[in-house]
């Protein structure tokens, strides 16, 4: 019987992005089940995989599973630390992270892929690893499974790992819109927005610049008004046939909008990724993989399926889907039936040709809707992924370079027309609105507008009155200030808990407190036992701290909470990481504090 491999440590050069202080396999998430994800922002698959993960995360939040998310960057743009976090604060449920700079860890664990799993064992051991995107079903019933065996063998953590919560590192992060990622433009005369990364959409009056919401902010697959309809993730928008059509991406599915009413229904896709190729069944028994991109012309609508490589067509009256363009194998290849495409975004058409921003392979590439043939019009872009005609000339968001450039319409060589000397930051989708070219900029989480004629100013950014969204994924815990204490000694830890106004802590009931530390060796023991109420805080006496040194305490407090005088109590946790300092001068008495405040 060949014996299962033991775990590597983490490689040093990990650089963590939500904690205080680096983690440790054989320490930090000792008696956790552990998967790691090993993905990169260039991959769309990974992508999808860091959502899905994400998802799972919040299932078995603080039950001894600890998802981890590493990404391996490959080209240049990708070290671009902001766009990671902007990805990672887009998710459903917040992951731990890390970015792997030279790839050791990757290396260390044998990881093949992208995206690649590795799967732990509680006691340390791997179990699985894996290419491409998780089975969620194979890999939820693996996780349960684990944690049956750890928990009957005694090896379950002590104290569960919990992600801390995402504090904003960036500016954008503040902003009305978070990663926008489509445009479109009704007979109207109103733009329709795609705020991806707030999993919603915005009906906007470009000349007020009021804005309406669809969508509740949370992620999920939901029909129905404004305020209560869910999407994940959506990005390339249509009007057509007096809707307007969403790409949901994260839900594999297409979605219509009533303009008026706002009410949403899905009309394609079963909700999950689908590994079909040709399509041809209908409605929302018709799988679709990662749809991003829509153009209508003819009475049809285009998707462009980046994680198909593929452009499918769409009839709205059958809600039929099928296979149009691509082989569905990545590659860069002209022609007819066998042409390809790799990772295909932005789709534009003057109802003769139809136009891609192949986002995988840096071109723009132009069907000839009358006989069917691909050819490459432009190499060379970073990662296009919007595009958008005038006249003669294509207009082409080169997301990674920061740049729109302009290029004759039957190919040519691109010219930069926006740049970051004018504020532009990320690129993400185009939209040609009268006399004006309209940019979603998704690093900078706003909109401009261009005039399209030459001698005219440059980039006007859009002022926008837009609802206040969610400002961080769901779940993590609060990071503590930093606290000093003595090392070599029992010392008094006071936890100020920041309560709401009307709840308060029953000193009558049980208040059970676990203490470990993830970082460092400042606990002379793991500390497991109960805590009391003096002058409104949590009283750890007698924490027997260790030699000097550095560490990051993971505490986990079980409490009753009251609200007024005549309320039951109800059973209430949470969980805090502290930074600390162990120093043969330090004082016997510190303070936690932080910022979440809890019900």
């Amino acid at each position: 019987m060949n014996e299962r491999p033991i775990a590597p440590e983490f490689a040093p050069s990990l650089i963590w992005l939500d904690r205080p202080a680096p983690l440790t396999l054989w320490q930090s998430l000792r008696g956790e089940i552990v998967v790691l994800l090993f993905w990169r922002l260039w991959c769309v698959h990974g992508r999808h995989a860091l959502a899905d993960l994400s998802r799972l995360a919040g299932e078995f939040s603080g039950r001894g599973v600890a998802f981890v998310a590493i990404h391996g960057p490959a080209l240049a743009a990708e070290r671009d630390e902001r766009r990671v976090r902007a990805e990672l604060r887009a998710l459903p449920q917040v992951l731990t992270a890390a970015i792997d700079p030279d790839r050791a860890t990757r290396a260390a664990f044998a990881a093949v892929g992208n995206p690649a799993l590795v799967l732990i064992d509680a006691d340390g051991t791997i179990c699985f690893r894996g290419r491409g995107e998780p089975d969620l079903e194979r890999l939820r019933a693996a996780l349960q499974g684990l944690l049956t065996t750890a928990h009957q063998a005694g090896r379950s953590a002590a104290v569960p790992f919990v992600p801390c919560g995402w504090r904003d590192h960036d500016a954008a992060a503040t902003t009305a819109l978070r990663q926008p990622g489509g445009l479109a433009v009704d007979p109207a005369g109103r733009l329709w927005v795609a705020d991806t990364g707030n999993h919603r959409i915005l009906k906007l009056d470009p000349d007020t610049g009021v804005a309406s919401v669809i969508g509740s902010g949370g992620a999920g697959l939901l029909d129905g008004v404004p305020d209560r309809s869910a999407f994940s993730a959506p990005r390339g928008l249509v009007v057509h046939a007096g809707r307007v059509l969403v790409a949901d991406a994260g839900n594999h599915a297409l979605r219509a909008l009533e303009p008026d009413t706002g009410i949403a229904v899905t009309v394609c896709g079963t909700g999950v990724r689908s590994l079909d190729r040709f399509g041809g069944g209908f409605g929302e028994r018709q799988g679709l993989c990662s749809p991003v991109g829509l153009v209508a012309t003819g009475g049809c609508v285009y998707v462009a399926q980046a994680g198909a490589h593929q452009l499918w067509q769409f009839d709205t009256d059958t809600q039929s889907a099928s296979a149009w363009l691509g082989t569905g194998v990545a590659s860069l290849r002209d022609g007819d039936e066998t042409a390809t495409l790799a990772q295909p975004f932005g789709l534009c058409t003057d109802d003769r040709t139809l136009w891609i921003a192949d986002a995988g392979n840096g071109a723009v590439r132009a069907v000839d809707l009358a006989h069917g043939r691909t050819r490459t019009i432009a190499t060379g872009l970073a990662r296009p992924v919007g595009v958008a005609v005038a006249g003669e000339y294509l207009f082409v968001a080169d997301a990674w370079r920061g740049v729109v450039v302009r290029l004759p319409a039957a190919g040519g060589e691109p010219v930069v027309v926006a740049d970051a000397a004018q504020g532009l930051r990320e690129p993400s989708a185009l939209v040609v609105r009268g006399d004006e070219l309209w940019i979603a900029d998704a690093a900078a989480g706003c909109l401009w507008r261009m005039p399209l004629a030459a001698s005219s100013p440059g980039l006007q950014r859009q002022e926008l009155a837009v609802p206040a969204a969610a400002s961080s994924p769901r779940g993590g815990c609060a990071v503590a200030r930093p606290i000093v204490v003595r090392a070599f000694a029992d010392v008094q830890v006071d936890i100020a808990v920041p309560l709401a106004a009307d709840a308060q802590i029953d000193a009558a009931a049980p208040i059970a407190v676990d203490l470990v530390d993830e970082h460092g060796a400042t606990l002379s023991v793991a500390r497991r036992g109960s805590a009391e109420v003096v002058d409104g805080r949590l009283r750890l006496a007698n924490v027997a701290i260790a030699e000097p040194g550095l560490g990051a305490w993971r505490l986990r407090v079980q409490v009753s909470l009251r609200r007024g005088d005549t309320a039951e109590p109800e059973a209430y946790s949470f969980a805090v990481v502290v930074p600390v300092t162990a120093s043969e001068g330090g004082p016997l008495v510190a303070v936690v504090t932080f910022q979440a405040t809890w019900p």
